[in-house]
């Protein structure tokens, strides 16, 4: 094959990625085309239009990015890079989908987080509104309400609203803008006016950044005694889970969480009832029962 300049490959495939992320938006968009670029300079290595790639590149791909990253985090770049070209081939761009069998890095089926006991919640809520704003909202929103970091720090002011006498706050960029609208409570809404003050626009917690939230975790947790240091997803996953155990259907917790299925909440709950509802306990009772 003719060797190709880099620059003529370049100028050619952003036109394909451009086209096939017309329809994403905000965030998702943003993180797809990161991915997908990085992808394009690793074809234009080989001397390759991307429409050009096969199977055994794309694994060649994820293999060297295998040896960086954790496999979780190969298998979540792959989904761009796959949906591009089931993308092109549905397009008629390609005769078939070259990446329809890419072998993808073997997942967890089960979450390895920390969660936080029913009683340790309590407390870092407790000691979250003792230590004032920024920090009561910010774990409210990721406790109480189960958002994630990238939504909570995102959360803006003129996106709260009144729906039914309930207070609700739009969330926008909330992936695949599902459920992207959440009902707050009583509890968080009474807190929201330390960190809005005289504010009509603007992010809720004006300011805050990822550093400093790991700093405010990290006085909190030492606050309330706890052994491990609390972390947004950690908070996320004890709201998961502190929810199961509270009863609370599983539709409901998909809807909170802003998931598309169950897929998600098995995940979550599968490292939760291999411990809380694990049937030895009860086979042990019986057994010992006259």
């Amino acid at each position: 094959m003719e060797t190709v300049s880099p620059e003529a490959l370049k100028v050619a495939d952003e036109v394909y990625i451009s086209r096939y992320l017309a329809s994403y938006q905000n965030r998702t968009r943003g993180t797809y085309q990161r991915v997908l670029f990085d992808w394009l300079r690793f074809c234009i290595g080989a001397d390759l239009h991307i429409l050009e790639a096969d199977r055994v590149v794309i694994e060649q791909w994820a293999n060297a990015l295998g040896r960086r990253l954790r496999p979780g985090s190969v298998a979540t770049r792959l989904v761009p890079v796959c949906g591009f070209y089931r993308w092109a081939h549905q397009e008629g761009l390609l005769a078939v989908d070259v990446a329809a069998h890419v072998r993808r890095p073997h997942r967890p089926r089960r979450s390895n987080l920390r969660w936080l006991s029913r009683q340790q919640a309590t407390d870092l809520l407790a000691a979250s509104r003792q230590a004032g704003p920024p920090a009561d909202v910010l774990v409210h929103l990721l406790l109480l309400n189960g958002l994630r970091l990238g939504e909570t720090l995102a959360a803006r002011i003129e996106h709260l609203e009144e729906v039914d006498d309930r207070t609700v706050l739009l969330l926008p960029d909330r992936k695949m803008g599902v459920m992207d609208r959440v009902s707050l409570p009583a509890e968080t809404i009474t807190l929201l006016p330390g960190c809005i003050r005289t504010r009509h626009r603007g992010r809720i917690l004006d300011g805050l950044k990822a550093p400093r939230v790991y700093a405010l975790l990290d006085a909190l947790s030492d606050s309330t005694g706890l052994e491990f240091r609390a972390r947004p997803h950690m908070l996320r996953a004890t709201f998961v889970t502190l929810a199961l155990d509270a009863g609370i259907p599983a539709r409901d917790i998909i809807a909170s969480a802003g998931w598309v299925s169950r897929e998600m909440l098995e995940y979550y709950d599968r490292a939760h009832a291999s411990i809380r509802r694990n049937a030895s306990h009860s086979l042990a009772t019986y057994l010992t029962e006259k």
